[in-house]
């Protein structure tokens, strides 16, 4: 992972995750309950012309190291999905993996 950010939400923090790099566009979204539940989302804008395509997690795991969600503080981590990408049209699965730590420091909204 070479980007990330968080920001306070409503019940938890949102983390987004980034590559960084041109020619990988996507990014993950992982919304953090207060609990400790989450939930995934990855969405991509593509250069060239594709077809529709989804996405569907098949594996996820996080560990927090903080115990505390505020602004200012940071968020420490440990964060593993393995989902794939399919081409509505065709059926075609692309296998994706992101991974690693994080450590971003909570933003509020303006």
């Amino acid at each position: 992972m070479a980007l990330s950010w968080a920001q306070l939400v409503r019940g938890g923090v949102e983390l987004t995750i980034t590559s960084g790099e041109a020619p990988y566009p996507g990014k993950l979204f992982v919304r953090i309950g207060k609990d400790g539940t989450f939930k995934c989302s990855y969405s991509a804008n593509y250069i060239t012309p594709v077809s529709p395509l989804e996405w569907r997690f098949t594996k996820k795991s996080l560990t927090l190291r903080s115990d505390e969600f505020a602004g200012g503080k940071r968020l420490y981590g440990w964060l593993s999905v393995e989902f794939e990408e399919i081409d509505l049209k065709t059926g075609n699965k692309v296998p994706l993996k992101i991974e690693g730590f994080f450590k971003p420091v909570i933003q509020t909204a303006p």
